[in-house]
């Protein structure tokens, strides 16, 4: 439930470590399991929906206010995991994500700057 909203710091972190010459089969395979992970809680929440209506449809509520119920329950039960979601991707994974940018960014500084070495070399 929160794959929405922790979709792009999670494919951050997971192709940090990855080198440029699989990123792309990186990529396929987190983005696979992102939309596996999605498909597979909207399955659960459905049965859990379906579950809750055909209970209360067995102690004589109407069809109306069974499936209203059964999906209010779903619907707590999903804003509860997006929220959860939410809170993992702010506080466990931002993190990371700002020490992986951080590395690049030195990278790249080292990178510059040894370029820059090789130039004044070649003009010696």
């Amino acid at each position: 439930m929160g794959v929405s909203v922790s979709a792009s710091p999670l494919l951050t972190i997971a192709m940090a470590d990855v080198p440029k010459t699989d990123a792309g089969l990186a990529s396929g395979i987190v983005n696979v399991s992102m939309w596996l992970a999605s498909s597979t809680t909207l399955s659960v929440i459905d049965t859990l929906a379906a579950s809750r209506s055909t209970s209360l449809l067995a102690r004589a509520q109407s069809v109306a206010s069974s499936l209203t119920a059964g999906y209010h329950e779903t619907f707590v039960i999903g804003a509860v995991l997006a929220a959860i979601g939410l809170l993992v991707t702010v506080t466990l994974l931002s993190a990371p994500a700002k020490e992986v940018a951080h590395a690049q960014s030195v990278s790249r500084d080292v990178a510059s700057e040894w370029e820059e070495l090789e130039v004044m070399a070649g003009e010696l």
